[in-house]
């Protein structure tokens, strides 16, 4: 026996069940009589969206009988939905005090709250500093704080005004701290050098400085001005932030121009006083060692004895030795014995453990007994862990 399908049943016998909404049934529905008898069938509506439509459509031809439908929808959130579209028709032509007034009007709750912060962005997108005068309106809470930043962010892209004017008045902190942040933003894209002049010159919020001067130097660390940038951040007085950044910004100078970073580092900072700048001379060696190791160690050649220099030497050699273990150990072999001499031969060797001639003969080149003995207990140590395979009787 064959299904018994929709259409074999006569149209009076058939019992409407609710769905949902199709655009079709929407698109074809010409005038707004229509559109409200799909609305009023008692179908859903998926997010309101067909709802706000109509509430468009209507406040267009009668705002007030538009309105009156909205107040008279028994869901609270179909009642959100259209009072959304009520404000965003009225922004749109024109009405942005009407919008205002008519969220004023409403019983105060967070539902008007809500819709007060759908105005504002709205508004801002039109007229931004309309909006910025409107935020006093809006209680003090998170969803605060996102309105604000979405508006700071409509006036600083809109050029208009003085944005350096929303940094004026401490009243407000988190405002103004948005707007520092978004103008520093958008300086440090157009002018870096400038972003990190402002900041020198004290313009900006102490607390914000480090992410204002992060976002200024990496934009210029890949500009034309990089040994300029670092004179700056140099000059800066806050050291924590000051040392990230200058690791941040050398290191990735030492990537495209490592002998031109080394030079940098060099010159503009007390490598035997600065502990800081021996930091990052580590660095910029690492980077320089994965091009050119021999100029990155003659570089370290001439820096004035520290722990931070050690390190260094001990990085390019590692470095080097991991993929050119030969080259490595034939350019330390010929090293004098010395502080760095030392250190360059423990690391070639411990690369060559497996040669033992090799890595012995850079041994005996160690003028330091206790290095000379600690190097080879770690190659004794390599050469017994290495596995043979099992012992058959």
């Amino acid at each position: 026996m064959s299904p018994v399908r929709a259409s074999d049943v006569p149209n009076q016998k058939r019992q409407h069940r609710p769905g949902t909404i199709s655009s079709v049934q929407f698109a074809t529905a010409a005038s707004l009589e229509e559109l409200r008898a799909v609305l009023d069938n008692g179908e859903k509506d998926p997010q309101h969206l067909f709802l706000r439509v109509y509430v468009e459509r209507l406040s267009i031809v009668d705002f007030q009988a538009a309105r009156e439908y909205v107040d008279r929808l028994s869901d609270r959130a179909a009642r959100f939905a259209g009072r959304q579209a009520l404000i965003a028709k009225l922004i749109s032509s024109g009405g942005i005090s009407e919008a205002v007034a008519f969220v004023n009007t409403l019983k105060p709750d967070n539902d008007r709250t809500k819709l007060l912060e759908t105005a504002i962005q709205k508004v801002a997108i039109f007229e931004p500093w309309k909006a910025w005068s409107l935020l006093a309106l809006i209680p003090t809470d998170p969803n605060r704080d996102r309105i604000v930043y979405s508006v700071v962010e409509e006036i600083v892209a809109s050029n208009s005004g003085d944005p350096w004017s929303l940094t004026a008045s401490p009243s407000d902190g988190y405002a103004r701290n948005q707007a520092i942040l978004a103008l520093a933003r958008r300086k440090a894209l157009e002018d870096p050098l400038a972003a990190l002049e402002m900041l020198n010159a004290g313009q900006l919020l102490p607390q914000n400085d480090f992410r204002l001067l992060q976002q200024a130097i990496f934009n210029a660390s890949f500009g034309a001005s990089p040994a300029k940038t670092l004179e700056a951040v140099l000059s800066y007085p806050s050291e924590p932030e000051q040392l990230m950044l200058i690791d941040s910004a050398l290191e990735i100078w030492s990537t495209r121009e490592p002998s031109k970073a080394a030079e940098f580092l060099a010159s503009t900072t007390d490598l035997k006083a600065d502990s800081k700048a021996r930091n990052i001379m580590t660095k910029v060696a690492a980077q320089w060692a994965r091009t050119e190791p021999e100029k990155a160690f003659q570089w370290l050649e001439a820096m004035p004895e520290s722990s931070e220099a050690d390190t260094a030497v001990a990085t390019v050699f590692s470095n080097w030795a991991a993929y050119n273990p030969d080259a490595a150990s034939q350019y330390a072999q010929k090293l004098p014995s010395g502080r760095r001499g030392d250190i360059a031969k423990f690391m070639a060797a411990l690369a060559q453990s497996e040669k033992a001639e090799t890595a012995e003969a850079l041994a005996a080149g160690i003028g330091n007994p206790s290095l000379r003995s600690e190097l080879r207990s770690k190659m004794a140590g390599y050469r017994n862990a290495v596995y043979t395979g099992p012992h058959l009787p």
